[in-house]
């Protein structure tokens, strides 16, 4: 109980914040300043989704990448829609009653924020627009793979798993130690797949699932196994000719495909 008053309390006092902030702007002559904080939590919202999504990722940030992307992203669009229904009630009620012009101080205290707001929001659309998105296509992609194959390893020789040890992605994310594991349950959480198992002891295979009776996936092996490009036979599977079609590999991760 305690736990949600002071949750309650909290977004309260945002509130507040927030609140005051849109009635600070909307003081202001220039009708331009009244946007600023929308202009702010709006590209707060976008900078927060793309680091919590891992389309953004800070490689020197791993482990707090995500959860610093979510907390932008819950604050950014809160404050969005904060800011939006303050404003709109603003202009409704200055139908009826006109605007208070600010005093001296405060104006220069609201235009020292907005100016902060701005600077920051060009920061984040410069970080947004520079950022190389071209690491996250393959090398991201593989940082997951591999952090994913080398858990699911170290629980085998470990005595945790066996060769014929399989999950659903659910099963595995509700499987790891969220705490002693971050990394691992992060790799899971934001890789788009829908089984893992065991080939044998030196193979974790991956799938991405079925589309249009065909499926897709990958290998991933702990170095003492190699693939060559080709069909890969797996007696008693559900696939077209009891088998897989491999095609290229690096890093030890090799990309898969098979009929239905």
């Amino acid at each position: 109980m305690m736990e949600w008053l002071i949750l309650f309390g909290f977004l309260l006092l945002i509130t507040l914040l927030y609140v005051y902030l849109q009635k600070l702007v909307m003081k202001l002559p220039h009708k331009t300043w009244h946007f600023v904080p929308l202009l702010f939590f709006g590209v707060l919202t976008i900078y927060g989704y793309l680091r919590s999504s891992r389309i953004i990722v800070y490689y020197s940030d791993y482990n707090n990448d995500w959860t610093n992307g979510v907390i932008e992203f819950i604050a950014g669009i809160y404050g969005f829609l904060t800011s939006l229904i303050t404003m709109i009630v603003i202009y409704l009620y200055r139908r009826k009653r006109p605007a208070i012009p600010s005093g001296k101080i405060r104006k220069v205290f609201t235009v020292f924020i907005s100016v902060f707001m701005i600077a920051f929001t060009v920061f984040n659309v410069y970080s947004i627009v520079s950022y190389d998105y071209s690491q996250n296509t393959v090398d991201f992609r593989s940082q997951k793979l591999t952090t994913i194959g080398e858990y699911m390893f170290d629980r085998l020789h470990e005595g945790n798993f066996d060769n014929n040890t399989s999950f659903r992605k659910k099963e595995l994310s509700e499987y790891i130690d969220r705490n002693k594991d971050s990394d691992v349950y992060i790799a899971v959480l934001f890789s788009d797949f829908s089984s893992i198992r065991f080939l044998d002891d030196h193979t974790v295979m991956i799938s991405n699932g079925a589309i249009f009776q065909s499926v897709s996936g990958y290998l991933i092996t702990d170095g003492q196994r190699s693939y060559p490009n080709g069909f890969l036979k797996l007696p008693g599977s559900e696939y077209d000719g009891e088998g897989i079609d491999v095609r290229g590999g690096s890093d030890n991760i090799y990309r898969w495909s098979a009929g239905l």
